[in-house]
């Protein structure tokens, strides 16, 4: 039984990370094939439903925040200008905003899985300078690979469209790959 409690326990905080992204995926996947508006309504009411609780303490995290700032702002956007051109440069615009919210959380000593590291250790753990560096370090490969998408995300803009699904499975990966490189430099460290 204790093995399944630690199981079930290890799957939720897996998910909470996942959770705290999951507006920015809905957003990049629905921006696809729907006009921008449609795509930022649902990704900001599920950035709203998701992260309702964390607000409503008083206590969003960098990521939260920073996925209700970008999809407020798009969809404000999004209603001036023409839909087919925005969505041309909507997974540009998606990678830039998830870059420059986790540089911002590296600049201001914050880094968004240190975040969501404290909710899965110990009270007394949480001012762990080891935690804090393995958190700096995984937030920075986050970091990095959001800029690489960036780049990727501006060539899929030149590119005809068969080439852009190749970025968007790539994006895909890269993205789950980084899921499994935080959970396995965290088990290592």
């Amino acid at each position: 039984m204790p093995r399944l409690i630690l199981w079930a326990k290890n799957l939720s905080n897996q998910m909470n990370i996942l959770l705290g992204f999951s507006p920015w995926l809905l957003f990049w996947f629905l921006a696809a094939g729907y006009p921008v508006t449609l795509a930022a309504g649902f990704s900001l009411a599920l950035s709203l439903i998701v992260n309702l609780r964390s607000f409503w303490r008083g206590k969003p995290k960098i990521l939260e925040i920073g996925s209700f700032i970008f999809l407020s702002a798009l969809v404000v956007i999004s209603l001036f200008i023409h839909s087919d051109t925005f969505r041309h440069w909507s997974h540009m615009m998606v990678n830039t905003a998830m870059f420059l919210t986790s540089l911002v959380s590296i600049l201001v000593k914050k880094p968004f899985v240190f975040e969501y590291a404290c909710e899965e250790v110990p009270d007394e753990e949480r001012n762990s300078p080891k935690l804090y560096r393995t958190c700096l370090t995984i937030t920075r490969v986050w970091t990095f690979l959001f800029l690489f998408m960036i780049f990727t995300a501006t060539a899929k803009v030149f590119w005809e469209h068969p080439v852009s699904w190749i970025i968007v499975g790539g994006h895909t990966i890269l993205f789950t790959g980084a899921m499994v490189f935080t959970r396995l430099y965290r088990k290592w460290h």
